[in-house]
């Protein structure tokens, strides 16, 4: 795979290893919702304040072949006693998770990766978009701030990279304007979806 293809798996891989509960009028997820169970990449999206774009595994992978297909042989699985494990070209990588008492955010403490900043184990939280017994969508956290060059900054430049970079993928599957979608939005959450 080529340098770009790796870096964009490993990020996603990263970002999706867990995940859990909201349905999509923000109350939380009726109580049969589970996100115990194995899920696969369904789609990669961007939410702005101006619109909301999908773009499925097919659409991705039209677009690069290997992303596509790296994300499409994807999988994540959660456990009930709280364990989650991620299989990636034969690599596994295990973690735990943890929901809140609202189910609106769950926290992820990976059991490998460190964070290069804190130099401890790396905790991830995500907003849980929505929860149901096939589809899962967890979004990251939510950029409302722009640098003196006009682009978004969380303040993490991981972070601002890996919103950029999977915008550029979603907006390029869609055939858009990266650069003008950009400019047009005030904020960006970048959404994950998994599926059963």
């Amino acid at each position: 795979m080529s340098k770009i293809t790796n870096l964009l798996t490993t990020i996603v891989l990263a970002l999706v290893i867990f995940s859990c509960s909201k349905s999509k009028d923000g109350s939380p997820a009726p109580a049969s919702a589970s996100v115990i169970g194995k899920w696969t990449f369904g789609a990669l999206g961007i939410k702005t304040d101006v619109k909301t774009i999908e773009a499925s595994i097919a659409e991705i992978r039209k677009l690069d072949p290997e992303t596509g297909d790296g994300l499409g042989k994807s999988s994540y699985e959660f456990k009930a006693d709280g364990k989650a494990i991620t299989i990636d070209d034969g690599k596994t990588e295990n973690g735990k998770y943890v929901i809140d008492a609202s189910k609106k955010f769950i926290t992820i403490t990976s059991d490998t990766d460190i964070d290069p900043n804190t130099k401890k184990l790396e905790i991830t939280k995500y907003e849980i978009i929505t929860l149901t017994a096939t589809n899962l969508v967890l979004g990251l956290t939510t950029v409302t701030q722009k640098n003196a060059d006009g682009e978004f900054s969380s303040g993490n430049k991981e972070e601002d990279f890996i919103n950029y970079f999977i915008g550029l993928i979603v907006f390029s599957a869609k055939g858009l304007d990266t650069d003008a979608e950009f400019e047009k939005a005030k904020t960006i959450q970048i959404l994950i979806k998994l599926v059963k």
